[in-house]
């Protein structure tokens, strides 16, 4: 049955088909497809879907025809660890050390967030609004698991039911904590099945309110009671949008230290990572000095606003230049999307705007000038430099963009060449060639091209020198340089990096003699850069096999 079949809305001959198909052999089929044979659990099964019959909405429209009953409803602590502890769907199994553990720890708490928490809560919050007066929530707090001896004790998905249903107790493996808890269970859920209450004490109280700090649950462990404050953090990841922040929290505000990056697997990520760094001439400058504003690269999946502050001062503030790095949510917490009020897209290049705007509102108490922004950054932070070329909501807060995504390269020795143009030509330069294109289809006169060929590397000693993705940011912030390591070409191009990058942020242009000239033709043959290297100066017919390749 052929993807054209499926979209021609005639299902006949899968139907026949799967009439006359052996269900025990279609059963197979489905384990094989869906990884029902414990590889990757039930990630991925079956689930019921909008059909204007038995579900004839979303529960945002469809919450408000709901008969208010009494509700029980809750989740365990570390739901998604049946998942990662005991079936390693995502991290190698059974790896004790710190680093796996904080990340184990990590994954779980997100999976747990967005997979159970979240819509538990978005469910009672569904429940209030319709003045349900009788939702009682609980959180399973308890464990009798000690992960590889670790200390961390996961309350895994399901694992309630070893005290609801009693599952293979014995005289052994039973302690006074197992029936204090099992007793609960019975109690509680029996006095709700008669009486719509789970306490007959008051003990156990329903929701009133589902305020970040005010969603009331019972914990349900052998110290269990009443708290408030249902999974914040994970309801304010699941569900809810970013609050303008009116005031600093402290006054004096120390920012004298870097903040946690923003989710990415690191011992040092946070989801409280929407900061930005300042470097600045002269906070106190009455001339207010040009902006410009780093985007990092990563892939969308990593990376910090943690650049080199040598590099940084020599190259940039030295000019007289105020440079603010940012940071923006990552991964699917940043670019996960089901077009929808639920997931909304972009929510990362909509920190990236945010970020736009303080340094608007702000920069002037920093010396910086608000109407000279350039935005620049590298890989992920260049592609992201063209989108909001593109976005309505950047237009108002930059003035010129700089745009450094793709770092190329001149041209096992001749495959490995081969794949690394044909790579450049397909995920980076390409790009770049049409994107030169559409601005001069729209009469922008001010185009600057580069391509950086320089490189210290000796690729096994076969003479082949690549110069790699990102190999520029040695020269633009100077990372790890040191007396012994550089010479007259390094600092020749560091002081090119930085002259021109800042003559680009003052005015627009990165050359003040004219010697870097923007271009005036994309035609294969005419496309103008500035190749960049020690002997470097204006060429024509920037990658044109590539362009070819890429486009024709």
């Amino acid at each position: 049955f052929t993807q054209d079949q499926w979209n021609s809305g005639n299902y006949s001959l899968l139907r026949n088909c799967l009439y006359n198909f052996d269900v025990i052999e279609g059963l197979k089929v489905e384990r094989e497809v869906f990884g029902i044979d414990g590889s990757i659990g039930n990630t991925v099964c079956w689930t019921m879907v909008q059909d204007n019959y038995f579900f004839p909405g979303i529960p945002k429209t469809l919450y408000k025809n709901r008969v208010n009953k009494p509700i029980i409803t809750g989740t365990n602590r570390d739901e998604w660890a049946l998942f990662e502890v005991v079936e390693n769907i995502y991290l190698d199994p059974r790896t004790a050390n710190d680093d796996h553990l904080s990340w184990l720890k990590f994954v779980i708490n997100v999976g747990t967030a967005w997979f159970f928490t979240g819509f538990t809560a978005q469910d009672v919050e569904l429940y209030l609004r319709n003045n349900n007066s009788n939702v009682f929530v609980y959180e399973f707090t308890y464990s009798t698991e000690n992960f590889e001896n670790t200390g961390y004790h996961p309350v895994e998905h399901g694992s309630e039911l070893n005290w609801v249903f009693m599952n293979g107790w014995n005289e052994n493996n039973t302690n006074v904590a197992d029936i204090q808890l099992a007793n609960f269970f019975g109690e509680s859920w029996t006095n709700f099945a008669k009486t719509g209450n789970p306490s007959t004490d008051n003990s156990w109280r329903p929701v009133t309110s589902t305020g970040l700090r005010q969603l009331e649950y019972y914990e349900i462990n052998p110290n269990g009671g009443m708290r408030s404050d249902y999974r914040t953090l994970d309801r304010i990841q699941f569900n809810r949008k970013p609050q303008n922040l009116t005031q600093f929290p402290e006054n004096p505000y120390n920012a004298t230290f870097h903040r946690p990056e923003c989710p990415q697997g690191t011992s040092n990520s946070n989801e409280d990572c929407l900061y930005v760094n300042i470097y600045s001439p002269n906070v106190n400058s009455t001339i207010k000095y040009p902006v410009m504003i780093w985007i990092h690269g990563g892939g969308y999946m990593s990376g910090n606003n943690r650049i080199d502050i040598p590099g940084t001062v020599r190259n940039f503030v030295s000019r007289e230049v105020v440079v603010v790095s940012i940071q923006y949510r990552l991964g699917f917490l940043g670019f996960f999307t089901t077009f929808s009020e639920d997931f909304p897209p972009n929510l990362g290049m909509l920190d990236q705007v945010e970020a736009f705007r303080f340094v608007q509102q702000e920069i002037s108490n920093f010396g910086g000038d608000p109407s000279r922004v350039t935005i620049w950054g590298e890989s992920a932070g260049g592609a992201s430099v063209s989108a909001h070329s593109y976005s309505p909501l950047s237009k108002e807060v930059v003035e010129s963009i700089y745009l450094d995504p793709r770092t190329t390269n001149d041209d096992h020795l001749s495959w490995l060449k081969f794949v690394i143009n044909v790579g450049t030509a397909w995920f980076f330069t390409g790009f770049t060639a049409q994107d030169v294109e559409l601005y001069l289809r729209n009469n922008n006169s001010n185009v600057f091209v580069y391509e950086f060929t320089y490189s210290k590397e000796n690729f096994e000693n076969t003479g082949y020198h690549p110069v790699q993705h990102g190999s520029e940011l040695n020269w633009v912030f100077m990372g790890g340089w040191k007396e012994n390591n550089t010479n007259v070409t390094e600092i020749q191009l560091a002081n090119f990096f930085g002259e021109s990058w800042t003559n680009f942020a003052k005015t627009g242009n990165p050359s003040t003699d004219n010697s870097w000239r923007p271009v005036t033709s994309t035609g294969l043959r005419q496309l103008e850069y500035y190749e960049i290297n020690p002997n470097g100066g204006m060429r024509s017919g920037y990658r044109t096999l590539d362009r070819i390749q890429f486009n024709r």
